[in-house]
Formats: C-alpha cells, sequence, structure tokens
C-alpha cells in the first residue's frame, strides 16, 4: 500500500473509532472489525478455535490452537518462567533461562537478543503496547510463537502485516468481563481459571494472563519475574528510558483487579497443589499472596 493509502486508511480508522466510541459501541463489536477490515473468521464452532486470519481481502494466515502450544515445551516441561517488565530484571542474570522454558510478555521480547533466551512464546494482549512499540515485535526471529489478542493482531496487522505472517500466532480471546473483587474466589471462577480455550480473565496486567496459560499447559512449578507494580509510575520499564516510556493503569488496577485475581491464582495453585513463586524482590503483591522465591538460587 503506497503511504498516502497507508496514511488515509489511518484516518478513516481513527475517525471510526471516535464513532463507535462515542455512539456506546465496543471496540470488539464485529461491525467495527468489519469496518476497519482485518478480521478473523472461524473455522470450527467449538473452542478452541483455528481462524483464518484477513487483512480485508488479503489472507494472513491460519491461527493455531493453545493446545498445540504445550507441544513446544522444552524437556524437563516442570518449570516455566513469566517474565514481565519491570524494573527489577535488570538487576536479575535472565540470561541463565535461555534453555528454560519462558513466557516473554510485552517488552521482554528483547530478552530474545539481549539475553539469548528462546522462548516458548511471546504473549501480548494490549493493542496500545503493539501501536506504541511495534518496532519490539518487528524484531522476533521468524517462525516465533506469538499469544495474541485479537485487539492485539489488529493493531500489527494494521502496520506491519509481515510480522503476523513470519510468525506462529495462537488465538487468545478475552473474557467480556473484568475479574474484580466483587466476582471472589467461587467454584466457577476456579474452574474456568485453567481454561483460555474459554476466553482468559482480564486483570488489569498481561501478567495474568500469562498465568493462566501456565494453568492451561499444567506446568507444576512456576516463576514470575518483572512483577513489581509498585515503581510502575516512577520508573521506566526495563527495557525503556525516560523518553519513551509509555503510560501505564497498574497501580490504577491494584486494588479492584490486580490483588484479587493474584488471589484466585494461588487459591487455583493451592488447590492443585501446583506452586508458583513471584521472584520481584521489590514487588507491590504481598508474598503472603504469592510466596518470594530467590531467583538468585535457581539454577
Amino acid at each position: 500500500m503506497s503511504g498516502m493509502g497507508q496514511f488515509l486508511r489511518r484516518m478513516r480508522r481513527s475517525y471510526l473509532k471516535r464513532l463507535f466510541k462515542n455512539a456506546g459501541y465496543s471496540k470488539n463489536t464485529p461491525l467495527v472489525h468489519y469496518l476497519e477490515g482485518i478480521r478473523a473468521e472461524p473455522l470450527y464452532e467449538e473452542m478452541p478455535l483455528h481462524y483464518d486470519l484477513f487483512d480485508r481481502n488479503e489472507f494472513l494466515c491460519r491461527s493455531l490452537s493453545l493446545y498445540d502450544l504445550p507441544n513446544d515445551l522444552k524437556v524437563p516441561p516442570d518449570e516455566l518462567f513469566i517474565i514481565g517488565s519491570g524494573p527489577s530484571i535488570r538487576k536479575q542474570a535472565v540470561d541463565k533461562l535461555a534453555n528454560k522454558n519462558t513466557i516473554l510478555l510485552n517488552g521482554a521480547v528483547t530478552l530474545i537478543k539481549d539475553a539469548g533466551l528462546h522462548p516458548l512464546c511471546v504473549l501480548v494482549v494490549d493493542e496500545l503496547f503493539c501501536r506504541k512499540r511495534l518496532d519490539l515485535l518487528a524484531s522476533v526471529p521468524d517462525e516465533t510463537n506469538m499469544v495474541l489478542t485479537f485487539p492485539a493482531i489488529k493493531e500489527i496487522a494494521f502496520e506491519r502485516p509481515d510480522i503476523i505472517r513470519k510468525n506462529r500466532i495462537f488465538l487468545l480471546h478475552e473474557k467480556n468481563m473484568d475479574f474484580h473483587g466483587k466476582l471472589g474466589i467461587d467454584a466457577y471462577n476456579l474452574s474456568q481459571f485453567d481454561k483460555p480455550t474459554h476466553g482468559v480473565f482480564r486483570a488489569g496486567t498481561v501478567m495474568s494472563a500469562g498465568i493462566q496459560l501456565a494453568a492451561f499447559m499444567k506446568v507444576p512449578n512456576v516463576y514470575l519475574l518483572g512483577l513489581d507494580i509498585g515503581n510502575a509510575e516512577t520508573e521506566p520499564r526495563f527495557y525503556e528510558n525516560g523518553k519513551d516510556k509509555i503510560r501505564t493503569g497498574l497501580l490504577k488496577d491494584y486494588d479492584e483487579l490486580i490483588l484479587p485475581f493474584m488471589k484466585l491464582a494461588a487459591a487455583w495453585y493451592n488447590r492443585h497443589e501446583y506452586r508458583i513463586f513471584n521472584c520481584s524482590p521489590v514487588t507491590k503483591l504481598p508474598y503472603s499472596v504469592i510466596p518470594y522465591h530467590d531467583f538468585d538460587a535457581i539454577g
């Protein structure tokens, strides 16, 4: 597409987004997807779904099933490290995870190059990150497993459809609701926790999606890195500097979304006799919810 054509398409999209927002439509309404041109067509009715992904009439790729993702777990498959973007990552020797099972969240993709990691997958749920830091996603090696929500896929495909084409795309559904304290830790929510093929709970942080994905894969030992939270507004993420820092809602969402979700996660892992640890030494999340594990002690 020519530069002018892309400019006009972008302006049209911006106008449509404002129009539908003012009219009270959700950004996930099928009509919005249709008018923007980037759409996903399901092949089967049951979950999880394979999708044919299109940019208007141009075929991009066929998404893979989440059930296929555990097949790429390295041996031994009993440990998984989910790496977020907290500043504490700067002081941790994450290069020792090069041959471990890792899920890289958002800007943690920089660790593929900077620390030599070979992740199980890259996980992105936030379209804002895709819009602001598309350069980081463009740097991942070809054939990387990328677990993406549809809003994330749309943002990537709008500017850089080649990223969708050259990688292995897994479509992750989100539930049409946030997990907040009012929902509580009940039998239904616990039963849904390890079923991302039914949609993951939205809980104010991409880490919540990573934890649910780990539960789905039945990995018995899960370690969370970069889950700092408390310094989100005062310090840049480990891969940022002061000039390219993207806004964050972590502190705003902490009490209503993040903390209640982490309590649900702890309850699920305890019930199934799996273990989950927080390896961030400066976290806002109490260690009474997710216990601390010294990352330096991990071999």
